[in-house]
């Protein structure tokens, strides 16, 4: 009985952590740097939906599964853009050489994650936190 649990929670293990994760045909592709608007987003690493890769969207398309600690950079053609993950999604204009900052986080609502822009200080601050700084 005992070795029948085993198996059952090795299963359970492997099923959470095949997610998807990474990129996908949808991820922006845009080399003209000068007239594009940078995106980053970062998600929050506590231990809540630790092994759960969030898809993120942008323009009804999934270009990505990000994890815990996991952050993505990409860039956008000027204009109104809807971004976020598929529980909470913002519609918004970029502007062409600014940089826009957001964040996936836990939260208790019923969906278990919330989706928001951060100011370009705070962006900084979880940036040094997270160590991305090269």
């Amino acid at each position: 009985m005992m070795f029948k649990k085993c198996w059952i929670f090795a299963g359970l293990v492997l099923l959470l952590f095949s997610c998807s994760h990474g990129r996908t045909v949808y991820y922006p592709q845009t080399t003209d740097v000068g007239h594009t608007a940078e995106v980053m987003i970062l998600r929050n690493s506590r231990l809540y939906g630790f092994g759960l890769s969030l898809n993120v969207m942008l323009d009804d398309h999934v270009i990505a599964g990000l994890r815990c600690g996991e952050h993505m950079t990409f860039r956008v053609q000027p204009g109104v853009h809807t971004i976020g993950i598929r529980q909470f999604m913002i519609s918004m204009p970029f502007e062409k050489g600014k940089a826009y900052y957001f964040r996936i986080g836990a939260d208790q609502s019923q969906f278990g994650f919330e989706f928001f822009e951060m100011s370009g200080k705070r962006a900084g601050e979880r940036i040094k936190d997270l160590n991305l700084l090269k």
